[in-house]
């Protein structure tokens, strides 16, 4: 499993409260997920962002180390676009593409997502 773990591009992405939308994006279907994963980890809800996750990773707080998590409340990101690339009816991927105005960098990552009891949750990330 490439998991949400393994991808350091996630672990610096972050921002103090909500991040902002450079669109708007829908809340719910796998894209909504993925956003709404970074918006309540950006408002430090990790039961929140638990949700987002597979069970397969526990916690939000068992696959990244607090400080990690204490890095979305520091950072101004910046969600610039998010899209289903492939979608059936229990497994999608999605890109999320977001930038850090104090650095002009722009980064993007894909996620793979499953729908666990009809919600979709996020089972792995690169990027």
């Amino acid at each position: 499993l490439g998991a949400v773990a393994a991808t350091g591009s996630i672990a610096i992405a972050g921002c103090g409260s909500l991040p902002s939308l450079a669109n708007d994006f829908p809340e719910d279907g796998p894209d909504g997920a993925v956003v709404n994963l970074f918006q309540a980890l950006n408002a430090g809800d990790v039961d929140e962002a638990d949700e987002y996750l597979h069970d397969a990773h526990g916690s939000i707080a068992d696959v990244w180390p607090q400080s990690t998590l204490n890095r979305f409340e520091e950072l101004d990101l910046t969600i610039e676009e998010v899209g289903v690339l492939d979608e059936s009816d229990d497994e999608a991927t999605v890109e999320r593409a977001y930038s850090v105005p104090e650095t002009d960098d722009e980064e993007a990552e894909r996620f793979e997502l499953v729908r666990d009891d009809d919600e979709w949750v996020i089972l792995s990330s690169e990027g």
